[in-house]
């Protein structure tokens, strides 16, 4: 998503110490959730989103304000620490903005089960992964029951 949540043109970088020849910096057409979703019905029950964009979930959050307080969706995104870091982000904003809207946060451990964090245990797949590795995390709003059902 772009800065600020706008509408437009972005570029994807590689991250610093990829240095592949075959790498590629791409520029690609952006838009914010709030706008891909207006004017479109989008049923009451349960929203699931993925979400893979290499560091830029702060931004997606900025741009879709509206469509998450209005439809709640449940969302999974890879959280990489360092492509974060090349958003100028890093995990503990990205968990704490969801927190502030009431999200529950899981870790989807490496053989699909659910590890719910808190705040004194953020980031629970370093414990068993590399500390710069990816991981999926699923985003609850908090009081969706059926999550339960897969702890």
């Amino acid at each position: 998503m772009p800065i600020g949540g706008n509408d437009g043109m972005s570029t994807l970088y590689p991250a610093e110490d990829e240095t592949d020849a075959n790498l590629v910096v791409a520029q690609v057409t952006l838009t914010t959730l709030d706008k891909y979703f207006e004017g479109k019905e989008i049923p009451r029950e349960e929203v699931f989103v993925l979400m893979d964009i290499e560091g830029g979930e702060l931004k997606a959050i900025e741009g879709g304000k509206f469509f998450i307080e209005n439809y709640a969706p449940t969302l999974i995104l890879e959280i990489n620490p360092k492509m974060l870091a090349q958003a100028d982000s890093n995990f503990l904003e990205v968990f704490r903005t969801y927190r502030s809207m009431s999200y529950d946060i899981y870790w989807i451990d490496e053989r699909e089960n659910l590890v719910l964090t808190s705040e004194s245990f953020l980031f629970p797949h370093t414990t068993v992964l590399p500390s710069d590795s990816g991981a999926n995390y699923l985003f609850v709003k908090h009081g969706k029951t059926w999550v339960k059902d897969f702890i």
